[in-house]
């Protein structure tokens, strides 16, 4: 059985948090963006009107490299697909100059962070050189 979003989203979580890229944990800068999820209506009117938008990626990792200003993720368990509005986004928000993937899967997600950071030039985790 394959793992669900949530539990793929959780392991980078894990992963990133003894990562570590110029000395410090990847996972200092690495956020969620909780757009997706049920909720009650009241609080999901609440989330609309301080900003929610539907189809927004899932993580955001706050480094920026190169010409990129940082990485968004939309991330899917094994097997998941995009909707349209996710891929909206993550063509709108490449255009405005932030790297953007679509990542099923837990292995998927954390290659895509390697080679975002690798672009840095020299990368270092968990103490060694890449």
């Amino acid at each position: 059985m394959n793992a669900s979003e949530h539990e793929e989203q959780k392991a980078l979580i894990e992963w990133a948090d003894y990562q570590r890229f110029n000395g410090e944990p990847i996972g200092k800068y690495l956020y969620a963006i909780p757009n997706a999820g049920d909720r009650h209506p009241a609080v999901g009117a609440k989330m609309k009107a301080e900003g929610l938008r539907a189809g927004f990626p899932d993580l955001g990792l706050a480094i920026p490299v190169g010409h990129w200003h940082g990485l968004f993720i939309e991330m899917k368990a094994v097997g998941g697909r995009l909707r349209p509005n996710q891929r909206d986004w993550l063509e709108r928000l490449q255009g405005m100059g932030y790297k953007t993937a679509c990542c099923p899967g837990f292995d998927l997600a954390r290659i895509e962070i390697e080679r975002y950071l690798a672009l840095a030039g020299r990368l270092y985790l968990n103490g060694s050189a890449h």
